[in-house]
C-alpha cells in the first residue's frame, strides 16, 4: 500500500538526500536551487490550500469545504434524465439523502 505523503514532505526528502550527497559540483548546486524554489512555493500553496479550506490535510469537519483534488458537484445525464448535484444520493429510487461524506459524492 502505497502511504500519502505532502508534495512539501517530498522535496525536503529530496534535498536531504542531494545535501547528504554533497554539492561537489555546479549542476548538484543548480539542482538545489531549484528544489528550494519549489520547496517555498510548494508550502505556500498548501497553506492556502488550508486556510481557504478551512482543515489540513486528510482532516475531515463539519465546518469545511471544499476538496483538495479539485472534486466539484455536477450532475449527470443518465438515460432517465439529468440525476443528483453533487449531494443527493439518487440511487434508491430518487430518494434525496444527503451524503455524510462528502468527499464521497
Amino acid at each position: 500500500m502505497m502511504t500519502r505523503v505532502a508534495p512539501s514532505t517530498v522535496l525536503e526528502r529530496a534535498i536531504a538526500e542531494l545535501l547528504s550527497e554533497g554539492l561537489a559540483d555546479n549542476a548538484s548546486l543548480a539542482e538545489l536551487d531549484r528544489l528550494g524554489a519549489r520547496l517555498v512555493l510548494q508550502r505556500a500553496l498548501e497553506e492556502e490550500a488550508t486556510e481557504f479550506l478551512g482543515r489540513a490535510r486528510y482532516q475531515w469537519t463539519v465546518e469545511a469545504h471544499g476538496s483538495r483534488n479539485g472534486v466539484r458537484p455536477r450532475r449527470v445525464l443518465t438515460a432517465e434524465g439529468r440525476r443528483g448535484d453533487g449531494n443527493q444520493d439518487t440511487t434508491a429510487g430518487g430518494a434525496d439523502h444527503r451524503c455524510r461524506r462528502p468527499w464521497l459524492v
